[in-house]
């Protein structure tokens, strides 16, 4: 019985599954179950460049599970995106084992260039693997047998089927991470920038004092910075580098106290370089002096609308940006403690005196 007689006595069973889908008034269960159909289209075409009898003992055992399969109606309760494409990358595992001689090294190499264009990350490594096996044009290997290779196929499919379940699980997770950052995000710019909203709003006149608590402006801008730098990181981090990312890392993003976590190192990495500067350890243009910190109210005159502005001071903004950068950046504070360590010792060594031995 050759393969396409195999085929044609199992039902049709993906319009089933697409049937089942649309009734869900989800795009992303409906764009699932089309790509479903068109893997299990392409899985029966695959099968039919088979010829059945020139397979092993076992690898007919294996055709005649894998027809089984397809012949197989899904059971209501099991029609979900998880459990049909874990069916549908079974049935590709299974199938995959019934290549034979030059369409099993073909195979592997298509495998291996797939695996290349999706950037999974052990794709190099199998190359060399298999370069290793068969050899080069170079330098050729003697002939590995189909079994080894067989093995090695189904490693390179189910690196391929991990990579693409896991886009599938991060999804999700990324989606709410991303919400939790970006609520992280907006309360620590409120907070930047309501002292200004206040000072704004209680504005009288030139001459009129403030309450002592706007004292403590600066320290509170610094912290607020850093918190909000560390917040902007996790954010660009999540957006730019979750292909690449653990499924674990991924899970961890999700966590508030993670998140709270990353801001603490922020805020002690801006409140560490708030105390640099007050110290004058370290200094210049484009460092700010502690000296020129203020708040300044522009009033503006008629004619016009007359309104006043609260902006920061040039060294106050300077304050902002470095502490917003001590939150970003986890290698600058501690670049610049180096830096200030290496300094401080320096400065201790007493010229003529020798430490003891």
């Amino acid at each position: 019985m050759t393969m396409v007689t195999l085929l044609a006595q199992a039902p049709n069973t993906a319009s089933r599954w697409v049937w089942n889908w649309k009734r869900k008034d989800n795009s992303a269960d409906q764009a699932s179950a089309s790509m479903l159909q068109l893997r299990r289209s392409n899985l029966e075409v695959w099968l039919q460049c088979i010829d059945a009898e020139t397979l092993s003992e076992h690898q007919k055992q294996i055709l005649s599970k894998v027809t089984e399969m397809l012949r197989a109606p899904m059971q209501s309760g099991d029609i979900d995106s998880q459990s049909a494409w874990d069916e549908i990358y079974k049935l590709e595992r299974l199938s995959a084992l019934l290549f034979n001689g030059a369409q099993l090294r073909q195979e592997i190499v298509r495998r291996l260039a797939e695996l290349a264009e999706r950037n999974v990350s052990k794709s190099e490594c199998l190359r060399h693997e298999y370069e290793a096996l068969t050899g080069t044009p170079d330098k050729p290997s003697p002939p590995v047998d189909d079994g080894v290779l067989h093995a090695f196929l189904l490693r390179l499919m189910e690196a391929l089927q991990w990579a693409a379940k896991k886009t599938y699980l991060v999804r999700p997770i990324r989606k709410e991470a991303t919400k939790k950052i970006l609520v992280c995000v907006f309360t620590a710019f409120l907070l930047l920038i309501i002292p200004y909203l206040l000072l704004s709003a209680n504005y009288r006149s030139s001459g009129e004092l403030v309450s002592r608590w706007w004292s403590h402006l600066a320290l509170y801008t610094a912290v607020i910075s850093g918190a909000l730098g560390a917040f902007f990181s996790r954010l660009i981090v999540l957006q730019r580098d979750w292909p690449n990312m653990p499924l674990e890392e991924v899970c961890l993003h999700n966590e508030w106290s993670y998140a709270l976590l990353r801001a603490g190192v922020g805020m002690c990495g801006a409140l560490i370089l708030f105390y640099l500067f007050v110290s004058d350890l370290i200094n210049g243009s484009v460092f700010p002096h502690v000296e020129k910190f203020a708040i300044n109210l522009l009033d503006v005159p008629p004619p016009g609308v007359s309104m006043a502005f609260a902006t920061p001071s040039k060294d106050l903004a300077l304050l902002t940006v470095w502490c917003v950068l001590a939150g970003f950046s986890e290698q600058l504070v501690p670049s610049l403690l180096a830096k200030t360590e290496r300094q401080l010792g320096q400065a201790c060594k007493i010229p003529g005196v020798t430490p003891a031995n």
